[in-house]
This record gives structure tokens, sequence and C-alpha cells, in this order.
């Protein structure tokens, strides 16, 4: 076979095979040439645009799937920089030669193509074809990306139960002819172990089934079952490594408790221990008690990692918030419970624990409604005639597909300067319910407020969170002309958080209940529990007037952080709530 990386036709010059072939195949164009044109292009889908050599491999059909190589090897093909096989592809042109048993011979062309060094993408002709006197045939090889095949030192390509091998190694054992005494017979060679019982001489040293100790063991080849390994024998101890260590009830068996084939080092036991594939990581059995835990098994929802991959339930928590349909968790692998049941599993908001909100929807699966007020602004008149704005309370209708919130409702509460706040939130609550955010009371806070504290609240990881011991902060202000006052918006219990103030005095807030508005100037503000189960990050108003500081409405910030160990204090905050003298 000769092999010729551009094509000449009578009468004309040299061309490269990069070129458009709708001329270039035909016999017209060449006259009585004969040949095989092979044109490499890839899968763009599969393989990297910078291949930067090919590799091809050429035999004539041998003995069944078999397919041997010339004993000169097409050395690889540089392609030049830049160049894609999926828009240029590379055209390699094959004549018959003797070494091809002229043209009725048949011949399977496969390419392996590198980038940088590493094996990007393989291609074959899906049956080997042959030639056809005076014509030139084109056919095409694709190179796809991944692929089960193998080249071994001697320039063996095994592929698909297929081998194109070399002259001198017909059996891709890695022993070369006339070494090897049967290049038929990939058991037989130098590098082979000699057996005792076959009447074959295995090792080629010309002598049939002698007792040898090859691996120096003290076991010879009569009772060693694998004669190139010294640790293994007969006696010797077994130990996971994917080898029948003691020569006797096969590989790894007590090490695969549950029978499953998968082993706790991540050797896989095959044909009842006959053989074993090595270990690997990712083959290890998570869980050796149970045989349908293993690697490779369907992973069903039932709180278990079946297939061992590391995630508990995978493919069984389509909205990605860590709960299933089952009750399980993908994050903690411990069985189910109704309790972490996700009753809308495609919607990534609903799921056991999340915040509640006023939408028809059980946010957090737990079967009840939305039963929370919310605080509201709202604009009235007084008896006096006075504008102001109000702070109310607004009520739920959670019913399902029907959800909304009532009017803010501030009967008993107009002439009550208790429940006044500057009048501007009263604007701002109204720009924000029209834009229709989830919660306008935060938002007109937002917009309203003249100063922001970011607080962290400590929360105790002990099963059921629980808020740390001293989850308050100090508010020390001097006395003011004509007083102070304080106020927080909206009452203690707030969409979040339940909130007190309570007098400074001393270093510790004193004995007693908390209140939601004083006449002291100084005052503790203290985080009294969560309303959420787990904790919700959220915002809580404060109003303070004083001569010194004027008209202030100071928005806290409270987010909730998991500790192992409370601090002291469990309330912390980036700033003063309010700095004062």
């Amino acid at each position: 076979m000769r092999v010729h990386p551009s094509l000449s036709c009578r009468g004309r010059g040299p061309r490269r095979l990069a070129f458009a072939l709708a001329a270039a195949v035909a016999a017209a164009a060449c006259g009585d040439d004969t040949g095989l044109l092979i044109e490499v292009s890839r899968d763009a889908a599969t393989t990297p645009p910078a291949i930067d050599r090919l590799e091809f491999f050429i035999g004539r059909a041998g003995p069944t799937g078999t397919y041997i190589q010339d004993a000169q090897r097409l050395p690889p093909i540089d392609l030049a920089a830049g160049r894609d096989l999926a828009v240029d592809p590379y055209a390699l042109l094959l004549r018959p030669a003797d070494a091809m048993r002229g043209t009725d011979a048949e011949v399977m062309v496969a390419v392996i193509g590198t980038s940088r060094g590493e094996r990007v993408g393989f291609g074959r002709l899906d049956g080997p074809v042959s030639f056809a006197d005076g014509k030139v045939l084109r056919w095409q090889v694709v190179l796809r990306g991944g692929g089960d095949y193998d080249v071994s030192d001697t320039g063996c390509l095994v592929y698909d139960e297929a081998v194109i091998a070399p002259p001198d190694d017909m059996d891709c054992d890695g022993d070369r002819a006339p070494a090897d005494c049967d290049d038929s017979n990939p058991d037989v060679g130098p590098s082979a172990p000699e057996r005792c019982d076959n009447d074959v001489d295995d090792n080629c040293n010309g002598q049939v089934d002698e007792e040898v100790d090859g691996d120096g063991d003290g076991v010879t080849n009569c009772d060693d079952c694998d004669d190139t390994n010294p640790d293994v024998h007969p006696g010797a101890d077994e130990v996971c490594d994917g080898l029948d260590n003691d020569c006797r009830d096969g590989c790894d068996a007590e090490f695969d408790a549950d029978e499953d084939g998968f082993t706790v080092c991540g050797s896989k036991i095959e044909d009842g221990g006959a053989s074993c594939e090595p270990p690997k990581l990712e083959r290890v059995d998570c869980d050796d008690r149970d045989g349908d835990v293993h690697p490779g098994a369907d992973d069903d929802c039932d709180g278990v990692d079946n297939d061992c991959n590391g995630v508990c339930d995978d493919g069984w928590d389509p909205d990605m918030d860590n709960y299933t349909e089952c009750g399980s968790r993908v994050d903690v692998c411990d069985g189910t419970d109704d309790a972490s049941r996700d009753c809308m599993p495609e919607d990534g908001d609903v799921y056991p624990g999340a915040p509640e909100r006023c939408n028809g929807i059980d946010d957090n699966c737990d079967g009840e409604p939305y039963a929370e007020s919310s605080p509201c602004y709202a604009s009235a008149t007084t008896e006096e005639g006075e504008a102001v704005c109000v702070v109310g309370v607004r009520a739920c209708d959670d019913a399902p597909g029907g959800a909304g919130w009532g009017e803010c409702a501030i009967e008993g509460r107009v002439d009550d300067p208790a429940f006044h706040v500057p009048i501007e939130l009263c604007a701002a609550y109204d720009a924000c319910d029209a834009a229709d955010v989830p919660d306008p009371f935060d938002c007109a806070n937002e917009m309203g407020a003249d100063r922001t504290v970011a607080c962290t609240v400590a929360v105790a990881d002990a099963g059921e969170p629980a808020l740390c011991p001293k989850t308050y902060a100090p508010v020390p202000r001097g006395d003011s002309p004509g007083g102070c006052e304080w106020q927080i918006v909206g009452g203690a219990r707030q969409p979040h958080w339940q909130v007190g103030l309570s007098p400074l005095v001393g270093d510790a807030p004193p004995a007693g209940p908390t209140v939601v508005a004083t006449d002291a100037c100084a005052v503790w503000f203290h985080v009294i529990d969560a309303v959420d189960a787990p904790p919700q990050a959220g915002a809580v108003m404060l109003h303070h007037v004083s001569a010194q500081a004027g008209d202030v409405l100071i928005r806290v910030l409270l987010h909730p952080e998991v500790v192992a160990d409370c601090p002291d204090p469990g309330l912390t905050c980036d700033a003063p709530l309010l700095p004062g003298p």
C-alpha cells in the first residue's frame, strides 16, 4: 500500500488535499488512478478545534477482527496551526501496492486526533473497504470525543473487539515476533508467565510446562495463581486490592459483605470472583451492608445515597431546595420524614421551613395557611384636623389561589400619638404597595429610614435552633431637654422577629417585660425570639424623637447566624443604633 499525502494526476503538478473534493475524486479527474481518498473531519460537539496531529492506523483484512498494518507505518501527521477539521478536513490518498495484495485487498482505516499531546478524538471506517480499478473512491472518517480504544507500545490499536496490528505483534500482547513464538496468542510471549498444565511453551523459552518460580515468592507456577506477582500466592494475606492474593476463593470476596460486586476499597468483583477490576475511588461501596447500595445503582427517593456518589437522592430535587417529595434531604442522607416532604417539588421557594408568605401557597409545607398579620402605614386626619401617618395592622387571607392582604386597620389609633410616624412613611408605603412589592411595610421603611444598622443574632445549633442568651444591645444616650421618645414601629411582633425595649439601667437589662414604647432616653434594644423556624432575616424600624437627635427613623437589619458556641453578647451590630452624646 502506498500512502500519498498529496494527489498527483497525469499532466498535473502535486496538489494538497485540503481542497474542495467534488472534482478530485471522480475517475475522470485523475485518469486511470486507483486509490482510496480518506477524508478526516471532526465532530464539533465532542472534539476541540485545536487538533494539531493525526495518527493513522491502516491495515488489510487478516484473521477475524484483525487488520494487519504495513511493516512501515505512516508517521504522525502534523497539522497547520489554526486548522479546524470541522470546516477544513484533511485528506489522505491510499494507493494499492504489493503489501496490500493488489486492488482486491480489503482495507480498514482508523484515525486518532491529538491536541498538545493529548488524544482527544477517535474515528474509523464503519467497515473494511476495497479498491476499484481506475477509480479514486472517497471515504469519510469523523473524529469524535471519548470512545473505547487503546494503543500498545508496539503500535497495536484495539477498539470495539477489533485490532489493527503491526505485522510483528499480531496478538497485541506487546511481544514482537520472532521473539514471540506464537504471535496469534496473546497469552504466549517472552513476557508471559509459564503455566505447567497446558502443554504450551507460554514464555517462549523452548521448554513446555517447566516448573518455575517466576516472581520469587517461594511458590512455583504450578501452585501460584499469578507467578508474576510476589504478593499473590497460596498462604498470602488476602487484602482488598482487586487480586486473589491467597489463590483460594477468588479476589476480594471477603470485602464484599453484601455480595453486590462492589467492595469497600473500590475493586469490582466479576465472574463470581474469578476476576476483579482494580480499585478505583469512584467504585467504593459506601454501604457494604446493603446490596442495593453501590456505585451505578439507581438512586431511589429514600433518603439513601444508593449510587454512592456523595449526594442523597440526586435527581429527586428538581427545584434544588434540598428537599424531595418523598421527605428526604439531598444534603443529609438520613432516611425520610414526613416533616421534610417538599409539597411543591418544582418550586424552589416552597419547602419545609421556608418563610410563610401571604400568597395562597403553603410555603413551608406545614399544611397551615399564613396566619400572621403585618404592620402597615395609612394616612388619616385627627379630630383636630391634623394629617398624620398611622401604624396599622393588616391581616392575610391566605386562601389557595385567592390570597391577599386586607385593608390597613387603624381604628382607635388615629388620635393616639403613640401610633404616629413621620408622614413620609405613608407616601413611601403607598408607592411600594402600588408597585406590588411583596412587603410594602419593609419597602417603605427602607425608603424612609434616616439610618440603617445591620445586626447579627446568634442562634445556637442544638438540633432545634434557639436564640443565644444576651441578644440585646444598649443605646446609651444622655438626657435631652424636653425628654425622649422611643417606639418600635409596628409593635413587638414583627414579620420575622419579636423585639422589645427597656430602660438602660446598669450593665444588663432589668428583669421584667419589655415594652414597645418608652420615654427613657437611654434604652436596651432586645431581640426576644424568632417568629420563623428556622429564623429568617428581617428588619425592624425604631422611631426616636429628642431635642438632641431630632426625629430619627432607624432601620435595624437582623440576620440570624447559627453558631456552635454562643458569643457574649448574642447580638452584635456593625454600628451603634443611634450615636449619642
